[in-house]
């Protein structure tokens, strides 16, 4: 019927003149009328998530109604037939309703920023890998990025978008998104194996029906984070809270914890665990990590290396003797892998790249100070609180 709904920090209300102009694409379709009274919780009839990371699904959810803040990327992944691509059309469904709610992944930035140009969220489905370019123009669309191409049937206008959507992933391995800058704005979801099933005529009929209560739900917590997140914001900025990478996401999540079910902390501590796992799979992920690893250990020093061992713990070194201890420790079946460094330059990006998932765990890779003309990185062990100096 055209009508919108407008959000205020004190309530929501379905409008019949909207004071403001809306876009709808082909593909787009209406949402159902909300209702007030719903429950989120009955979410869980209708996705396959755990239920500790239920709060990071709804995170995600009322995340994706803010129009001016960077966007997490939701990963789900899991072994065949636990309900990926449905809980992925569930999202889909509450956030942006399409024809197309899934997916291929684009052959290019510019089919994806298309793609993002026609709709809100972006859902890929039952994606293997993604090829480096692809990530990266998935980071630029998380948080904000430009675009542009040349216009039809000119020689030198230039079409420009700006454009920052809502992501959504889903594939059977974990390592669907595998590049660190990619998986630092990600949460990561492990769908467990369904323990009973329904009949697809059944499962989308008893959705529909809840789809305007869940809707209004989500609404009655976008009202709760607008009254909120002021407040919120100030509180963290005065007790210099450590937010984590989108430290906005983190605020409005914060800011309508109480609405979404939860005590206040709750989700902060599921997030940050989160993201520890997220760093793990990093470098689970990643061979040359893990021979940075091995090497920082101690555990494969027993042959000859290139860089120096320096008294407070740490070695340092160019970015050749770097690739050189590391090829003197790494298989050959690892050196022949596609994505592994085998020149300095190479080196020196992939440290750049990996240094805030060493730090997780416990090794600082320095680069080396340019302005002083020097040449090294320094690779240094952090001393935990329980470890003795």
């Amino acid at each position: 019927r055209w009508q919108s709904v407008e959000i205020t920090k004190d309530s929501w209300n379905v409008i019949d003149n909207s004071p403001v102009k809306f876009r709808r694409a082909r593909g787009t379709m209406a949402f159902p009328t909300p209702e007030h009274g719903g429950d989120i919780d009955d979410l869980k009839e209708f996705v396959n998530v755990a239920d500790e990371d239920r709060c990071l699904l709804l995170a995600w959810l009322i995340a994706a109604f803010r129009p001016d803040k960077p966007f997490p990327v939701l990963v789900l992944h899991g072994e065949q037939g636990s309900g990926k691509s449905t809980t992925a059309r569930v999202i889909r469904l509450l956030t942006d309703p399409n024809k197309a709610s899934l997916r291929s992944t684009p052959k290019d930035e510019h089919n994806l920023m298309i793609a993002a140009n026609n709709s809100w969220v972006i859902s890929l489905d039952n994606l293997s890998s993604l090829r480096p370019e692809m990530s990266d123009a998935l980071c630029r669309l998380s948080t904000g990025g430009g675009f542009s191409t040349r216009e039809l049937y000119s020689d030198g206008d230039e079409i420009l978008m700006n454009l920052m959507r809502p992501i959504i992933l889903n594939g059977i391995d974990e390592g669907v998104a595998t590049r660190s800058d990619l998986l630092d704005r990600s949460i990561l979801l492990h769908l467990p194996r369904l323990s009973r099933r329904f009949d697809e005529t059944t499962f989308w009929a008893d959705f529909e029906a809840a789809r305007p209560r869940l809707l209004g739900s989500l609404l009655d917590a976008v009202v709760v984070a607008l009254s909120k997140i002021d407040e919120v914001t100030k509180t963290a900025r005065d007790e210099k809270t450590d937010l984590p990478r989108l430290a906005d996401f983190t605020l409005w999540t914060m800011a309508a914890e109480t609405a979404l079910g939860k005590t206040q902390g709750q989700f902060l501590d599921r997030y940050g665990k989160n993201r520890e796992a997220v760093h793990d799979l990093v470098l689970d992920c990643d061979s040359f990590a893990e021979a940075i690893l091995r090497i920082m250990s101690g555990r494969d020093r027993d042959r000859s290396v290139s860089m120096e061992r320096m008294a407070d713990r740490s070695l340092r070194g160019t970015a050749a003797d770097v690739l050189a201890d590391v090829l003197v420790n790494t298989t050959d079946d690892v050196k022949r892998e596609k994505n592994f460094p085998k020149t300095p330059q190479a080196v020196g990006k992939r440290l750049s790249l990996l240094a805030p998932n060493l730090r997780k765990h416990g090794i600082d890779a320095v680069p080396p100070d340019r302005s002083k003309r020097e040449r090294s990185w320094t690779l240094k062990k952090l001393i935990t609180a329980n470890e003795p100096q």
